[in-house]
């Protein structure tokens, strides 16, 4: 799971949407191993009420030919992990 931001006294220290790609990026790191987080790709990040979508792909292998696996991802204030949604883009 991704580490909170450093915290500074009693206040967060603000997230910002390239923090949070960049904790949802760890996420997924983390579960699948660098080798099969293949060629990371933010796709969006928006802001909604105190959190972070952040919509991403990867290969799950290095190989190639495997297709890519697109997420949502959310990304809370403390820089938490909330949801994570796969989504199925075969029909797109």
């Amino acid at each position: 799971m991704a580490k909170p931001v450093d915290k500074i006294g009693t206040h967060q220290k603000p997230l910002g949407g390239k923090e949070a790609s960049r904790i949802a990026r760890e996420y997924f790191t983390e579960i699948h191993g660098a080798f099969n987080v293949w060629n990371f790709e933010v796709e969006s990040v928006t802001r909604e009420k105190q959190n972070w979508k952040i919509r991403c792909s990867f290969a799950p292998t290095s190989t190639g030919g495997a297709p890519r696996s697109t997420y949502e991802v959310e990304v809370k204030e403390d820089g938490t992990i909330g949801r994570v949604n796969r989504i199925d883009t075969t029909n797109t």
